[in-house]
């Protein structure tokens, strides 16, 4: 659990990094449409390589791929299996309700890589902006929300909040095990052993979860914060060059997204 990176933050002095969090959230929102909308390994292949492209201007390295793909591996292997065994196809080995076929196979092979671009695209996003500034992209977003009554900066607080604990977690997660495993704990065996032994490890991460989120509250509370009110920013954002290029990419991509699905 201490290398999972999905919702961590990776620093670089990078493009990517410097460019402002609204612009790569657009982006990055209309890329994930166009995983979506288009089920050809053509596509997803093409989109692959974009986020090749990105991960390489953004200076991070393969170390951090390969540790997503281990840590999503057994989604991966489940969305692979599922469509192998329940795609109904003729030409293959048919039981029951099971159907093993290539058609199934390649269905498998499609959707695994569609889950793997859509957290690939998740994790380049969060790995590239920082937690603060995402959610203060997100909420200049749904800053029209505000009007209809929904509290926007309550939701935006939250995920801030979530997306900075994430860290914290895991190293609790790690210290918690290693504890357990001074005491004697065993976490391998079959599969029900394992469950079993991942009791002794949430019980204490619940209790510490509470007792974090109250001392937070409790802090939030003593300096007076009070979501409802006009807000400042330490770092306003601001749209630059980069950023200008960015959006007029989007909105290329968002054309072609619209002329293609009502065209073909």
């Amino acid at each position: 659990m201490r290398n999972l990176t999905l919702g961590q933050y990776l620093p670089r002095d990078s493009v990517i990094h410097r460019l402002d969090p609204r612009s790569k959230f657009l982006f990055f929102l209309v890329l994930v449409s166009f995983f979506i909308l288009f089920n050809s390994i053509e596509t997803h292949l093409a989109g692959l390589l974009v986020l090749f492209i990105l991960m390489i201007m953004a200076k991070l390295h393969l170390v951090n791929l390969l540790t997503l793909v281990r840590t999503f591996r057994l989604f991966f292997y489940i969305t692979f299996l599922v469509h192998l065994i329940f795609t109904p196809a003729e030409g293959g080995y048919q039981w029951h309700w099971f159907s093993v076929s290539l058609e199934g196979a390649w269905n498998g092979l499609l959707f695994s890589l569609r889950l793997f671009l859509l957290v690939f695209s998740g994790a380049l996003l969060t790995w590239t902006t920082q937690p603060i500034e995402f959610t203060n992209a997100l909420e200049r977003f749904l800053e029209p929300l505000n009007r209809r009554g929904i509290p926007v900066r309550n939701f935006t607080l939250m995920m801030m909040i979530a997306l900075r604990f994430i860290p914290t977690m895991i190293d609790e997660i790690e210290n918690t095990r290693k504890a357990q495993l001074a005491r004697g704990a065993r976490f391998g065996g079959g599969l029900l052993k394992r469950i079993k032994a991942l009791l002794p490890l949430i019980i204490p991460l619940f209790a510490q979860s509470f007792r974090r989120a109250e001392t937070l509250s409790l802090a939030l509370e003593v300096r007076a914060y009070t979501p409802d009110h006009p807000r400042t920013y330490y770092k306003p954002l601001k749209y630059h060059t980069g950023d200008w290029i960015l959006t007029l990419l989007t909105g290329s991509l968002l054309t072609g997204l619209v002329y293609f699905k009502m065209t073909f």
